[in-house]
């Protein structure tokens, strides 16, 4: 969150990526460092691999300026002058947009941060105290209702979401035997930002943040439930409960907090997946975030808008899942044998 708010109020953006991966070194133990340096390697190849695939597939392909195939080895030396620019902050001019692609990420990067932090925070809300009922009642009619809705909400697609929440919660839904079954509650296809009013804001965002957290609960609950139910086998916990403590305090002391460094890696691996899900729903709900400026310069053949975009995008979700296995190594240093 830190390295998106410094590029939004300008600082470019390798400048930002650097210096929240340089403070991480600086706080983590020996072997966490090593797990940073060659994971951190390895990030950065694959980005530059990724970059250069889709600015010469897009480059070559005819779009708003040129109506005939372009050249590959052109194509090539452009890259070449792009990454150039990128290293001094520079992610080039959007033909489409009319404006620096640095200016317009910043720009559209407000709303998409909002839609990723209130589906996470929504998605963690429900799952910590559901997982936590259903581990502590392991087996019975509870765990299985919960791990029932949970696996139920991860087969089903943003694109199936999404669109069945506007027909229900904006249009009215349904209409049988002269009941209406849904309600003209939220906005469709209305983006009011913070400065509008919170409880505009909030209200124009509930139907996106809820669509994007209905892709968060499955895995969340799947995973913090089975690490919940391993910590509660500790000889610890047993203590705890012939102690008498209420549960809520054993499972919040002696249970969850243990699990803590595992599961916030799942979360930040999770939140990788979420640019996929950002593009739909940007675009359903209308949201002028960095999805949809992504699939407007998409639409038009606006290299520097798509690959800057999706450069950006890639880098802050990379550096969030780096940061992320770093400190778990940090706080358990037996977890590298599940990121060898």
């Amino acid at each position: 969150m830190l390295a998106v708010a410094g590029f939004v109020v300008g600082v470019p953006f390798w400048s930002v990526m650097v210096g929240v991966v340089v403070a991480t070194w600086l706080a983590v133990t020996d072997p966490a460092r090593r797990h940073l340096q060659r994971r951190g390697a390895r990030v950065l190849v694959l980005m530059l691999l990724t970059s250069v695939l889709l600015y010469v597939f897009i480059d070559v392909i005819p779009n708003a300026t040129r109506s005939t195939r372009g050249s590959w080895s052109l194509a090539l030396e452009r890259y070449g002058d792009w990454v150039g620019d990128v290293v001094g902050g520079d992610l080039g001019f959007s033909v489409g947009y009319q404006e620096s692609v640095s200016d317009g990420i910043a720009r559209v990067m407000g709303p998409s941060l909002q839609i990723v932090v209130y589906s996470q925070l929504l998605a963690l809300a429900l799952v910590v105290p559901l997982a936590g009922c259903a581990a502590w009642h392991r087996g019975g009619w509870t765990d299985r209702l919960a791990s029932t809705v949970s696996l139920g909400l991860l087969s089903v697609p943003i694109i199936v979401v999404g669109p069945l929440l506007v027909f229900v919660l904006a249009l009215g839904g349904p209409t049988l035997f002269g009941v209406q079954w849904g309600a003209e509650l939220f906005p469709a296809g209305l983006y009011e930002p913070p400065g509008e009013g919170l409880v505009t804001h909030l209200r124009s965002m509930t139907l996106p943040t809820v669509a994007m957290a209905a892709g968060l609960v499955g895995p969340y609950f799947v995973t913090l439930r089975v690490l919940l139910i391993e910590q509660m086998e500790e000889h610890w916990v047993t203590g705890a409960v012939a102690r008498g403590l209420p549960p809520v305090a054993v499972m919040g002391r002696h249970v969850l907090r243990p699990a803590l460094p595992v599961f916030g890696a799942q979360v930040a691996t999770t939140t990788t997946f979420l640019a996929g899900n950002l593009l739909l729903v940007e675009r359903l709900f209308s949201i002028p975030g960095l999805g949809d400026y992504v699939l407007t310069g998409i639409g038009r053949r606006d290299t520097e808008a798509v690959v800057g975009g999706l450069f950006v995008m890639a880098g802050v979700l990379a550096t969030i899942t780096l940061i992320a296995d770093t400190l778990e190594v940090s706080a358990d240093p037996t977890s590298l044998d599940r990121h060898a």
